[in-house]
């Protein structure tokens, strides 16, 4: 997934990455409860993208995504934040991996995520439900 990104930068951005020079970094960090995932430079290199370039040193690491992970029950929390309700969980047979149906709920209204009162009407916040 990683190097396809650069790959597409190649292809759409004429960017010059040599795929070889560049490996995929992924790990889990289990106290934030997500996947840290990187490219990182085996060589120093100067890579172009859209005409301008970028030096890497060995070793050199490109952050590209964070991946969390939830258990049912900060699933169920999250969605409670943003105003809805756990309709129904699919898994698999093992149960590590989910497909989570929400519902809007009635008991809330949905805002943005950490702001409440004033202000929220007017940037049409009010009492939509979600």
């Amino acid at each position: 997934f990683t190097l396809n990104l650069l790959r597409r930068m190649n292809r759409e951005l004429d960017a010059t990455f040599d795929l070889s020079a560049f490996a995929h970094d992924a790990f889990y960090d289990p106290v934030a409860g997500r996947i840290e995932i990187y490219f990182r430079s085996l060589r120093d290199q100067t890579v172009r993208v859209a005409e301008r370039p970028f030096a890497f040193a060995k070793g050199e690491r490109v952050h590209t995504e964070y991946s969390y992970k939830y258990d049912d029950a900060g699933i169920e929390a999250l969605a409670r934040s943003g105003g809805f309700e756990v309709a129904r969980f699919w898994t698999d047979a093992a149960r590590q991996f989910a497909v989570v149906f929400l519902r809007c709920s009635p008991k809330q209204t949905a805002r943005p995520r950490g702001q409440s009162g004033a202000g929220l009407e007017e940037a049409g916040w009010g009492e939509r439900r979600c």
